[in-house]
């Protein structure tokens, strides 16, 4: 059956000019296609043997290193490991994954990375040359900075030999994007959904207090100041940001959606002018401010620094309204706000909700392009070759699959062409804590086309199916793609950082300023002092020459 939907899969590829033919297999078993992976590794391995000092390869012209490699593969530490699984580097998977890259000549160790801290730990590891050999990120702009310092590996030399099923699955659409002075610095991973932010708001409130789900800012205000007056205690808007994440710039600042609705729908300002600059913004912050002074907004978001805090809020009962992932209320693991909710509070009603509109009649939403991570190779690593053949491998439709869903019968069984989880919350202690991580190819499931992915979306979903599938299908309306530049920005390689501390600590001080605009003109002062003048140029250039020329 697995190997009946794989077939389908790379049909669907092929549909988006992927491949050049597609065939189906059809007969298959469920058992025997989770046990592909396994079985072409060790015909790889057989073939190996018989070629000594030559590169080897099996039927199907996967290359790999003629001796045994050391490799040192980054994996992020989320400290959410379930005590009965062992360690983040030592499990029933990682060690499944060395058993099988054994057979590929390599030999692989994981090094974890704290998630919260992966962008301060990755600078120390690169600075100091000791990052893993498959290193990653998902911020563009320090993916070019390295690049751009030197510290990065061509992979072009690489790819036909050891990387066949990357180039022929993810084609140009997905390797441009690891592209930078026509060179390939990195792999990306291949996005399943682009879906992003979306706002949520409790129906079940809204009807105690006689309103429609709201359209509008106004009206989302004027739902909001209800919401206080039911309920005092209640936090109107929670699950708030503590800070800026980000130089509002890059479409993970977590308001982007509520912000975008104060600008004019510009693709030349998108290119150009990072948001603090832009005309619309100091609306957006001054609005924000308004809502605070009238405790409609967290009035303690400050000092909730860690997401445990602030999704227990919704948890709770406590929130009214909140913008987030759009994949968080109906997920399975703590920051399913709403699915933990229905077990305080069986009546509670959460919906998604459109209503930072555009003054264009639009509602903007950020939108991931189609790539999660940039996985590159340091410099420092001593076989560039046995870090592709792991990418490679990582990027074989059985593979993903079995780290997707596990072993049938055993985490799901097939029903059709969805694989029905057994025990989510089984599933979740077994194998969901590692597997988006440990997936390194693939941000969600394999190649499949869109019928299937959402049939398995409301299957995942369980009893809020239907709220997953209608919440996705709104996050991507009106979906506004990132900005990416195929060549480093270096002004913002030199000024982003610093940059990004100023929006932060300035973050908090706007929103619950009594002077906004003391502050404000303060804020715009310290970010031209810092080069932001320099960023809106040299992105001005760039647009010039690269898109409008």
């Amino acid at each position: 059956m697995k190997k009946r939907i794989l077939a389908s899969l790379l049909c669907a590829a092929m549909a988006l000019g992927t491949f050049a033919g597609c065939t189906s297999d059809g007969g298959a078993s469920s058992s025997e296609a989770s046990s592909e992976a396994s079985s072409s590794s060790e015909a790889a391995s057989s073939e190996a043997g018989s070629s000594e000092g030559e590169e080897a390869g099996t039927g199907d012209g996967v290359v790999f290193p003629d001796s045994m490699t050391s490799l040192t593969v980054e994996l992020f530490d989320r400290a959410n490991i379930p005590e009965s699984q062992g360690t983040l580097e030592d499990n029933q998977w990682t060690r499944w994954v060395k058993e099988e890259m054994q057979k590929l000549n390599v030999d692989v160790t994981f090094v974890p990375v704290p998630r919260g801290e992966e962008t301060t730990k990755l600078n120390v590891l690169l600075a100091s040359g000791t990052a893993p050999d498959i290193s990653f990120t998902y911020d563009r702009v320090l993916f070019a900075q390295y690049a751009g310092d030197g510290g990065l590996t061509p992979l072009d030399d690489y790819m036909d030999t050891y990387g066949k099923t990357i180039v022929e699955l993810f084609g140009s659409e997905i390797l441009d994007y690891g592209v930078l002075e026509d060179t390939q610095y990195a792999i990306p991973a291949r996005r399943a959904s682009t879906s992003h932010y979306m706002s949520f708001i409790r129906k079940d409130w809204l009807d105690e207090v006689g309103l429609e789900v709201p359209t509008t800012k106004a009206e989302l205000k004027e739902a909001l100041a209800a919401f206080k007056e039911r309920d005092p205690n209640c936090i109107p808007w929670g699950i708030f940001p503590h800070t800026s994440g980000e130089r509002f710039s890059c479409h993970n600042f977590n308001l982007y959606d509520a912000m975008y609705s104060f600008f004019e729908r510009d693709d030349e300002q998108d290119w150009t002018t990072p948001e603090p600059m832009r005309t619309g913004f100091k609306d957006f912050m001054q609005w924000l401010n308004e809502l605070y002074a009238e405790g409609l907004i967290d009035q303690e978001f400050a000092t909730k620094a860690t997401g445990e805090i602030k999704y227990a809020d919704g948890v709770n009962d406590k929130v009214g309204f909140y913008l987030e992932g759009e994949w968080t209320p109906y997920g399975t693991d703590s920051k399913a706000v709403y699915r933990h909710l229905l077990e305080v509070n069986p009546d509670a009603e959460y919906v998604p909700v459109e209503c930072f509109e555009n003054a264009d009649g639009h509602y903007y939403k950020t939108h991931y392009p189609p790539i999660g991570l940039y996985i590159f190779v340091p410099t420092t690593c001593e076989s560039p070759e046995a870090a592709v053949t792991y990418m490679n491998w990582q990027a074989n439709g059985d593979v993903a699959w079995r780290i997707s869903y596990g072993d049938e019968g055993v985490q799901y069984e097939m029903e059709g062409d969805v694989p029905k989880i057994i025990d989510a919350e089984e599933w979740q202690n077994t194998l969901g804590y590692i597997s988006g991580d440990l997936k390194l190819m693939y941000n969600g499931d394999p190649i499949m086309p869109q019928e299937q992915e959402m049939a398995i979306l409301r299957d995942k979903a369980g009893d809020l199916g239907d709220f997953a599938v209608a919440t996705r299908e709104m996050a991507l309306n009106d979906a506004l793609t990132e900005k990416l530049f195929n060549r480093e920005i270096k002004s913002e390689s030199t000024y982003g950082a610093e940059l990004t501390t100023t929006c932060d600590s300035y973050w908090s001080t706007l929103i619950t300023s009594t002077n906004f605009e003391a502050d404000y003109e303060a804020f715009v002062a310290e970010l031209e002092s810092k080069g932001m003048n320099e960023i809106i140029a040299e992105r001005t250039e760039y647009y010039n020459t690269e898109v409008a020329g």
